[in-house]
């Protein structure tokens, strides 16, 4: 017995499936998985996923005659985090870049030599270091 050459299955489904644009879902597939493999060699602690969907249609009264359409649909791509920025918040409710519970390292403003290390007092400012020699 001759086997049907003509018989489809879920393979042969996915191989015919055209966008309206032409182009193959399978070839979008393809396109697809190598761009969420890559994303996973940047956020290797996400993951990636898509979803294929298949839905069939009758395309006759008695059902004898069907209609396939599949696409690909939910895709997910990690994108790498960026890295935190910290900031405290102050009494008065701004953020701030130093910690307001922390005294400032020298009551005094100074000058440090950066050859040397020495530090020299300024007369007049408190507060920070304002020039490095």
């Amino acid at each position: 017995m001759k086997e049907d050459t003509n018989k489809m299955n879920g393979m042969t489904l996915l191989k015919q499936a055209k966008k309206h644009d032409g182009q193959f879902v399978i070839e979008e597939f393809n396109e697809i998985l190598i761009e969420m493999a890559a994303s996973l060699r940047e956020s290797p602690q996400n993951k990636a996923s898509l979803n294929i969907n298949v839905e069939l249609r009758p395309a006759s009264g008695d059902g004898q005659m069907i209609t396939a359409h599949v696409k690909i649909a939910n895709v997910k791509i990690p994108k790498p985090e960026t890295k935190p920025i910290h900031a405290w918040i102050s009494t008065d409710g701004k953020m701030t870049r130093n910690d307001p519970s922390q005294t400032e390292m020298f009551d005094e403003s100074v000058e440090v030599n950066e050859e040397t290390g020495e530090i020299t007092k300024i007369d007049g400012k408190k507060g920070h270091i304002t020039k490095i020699k």
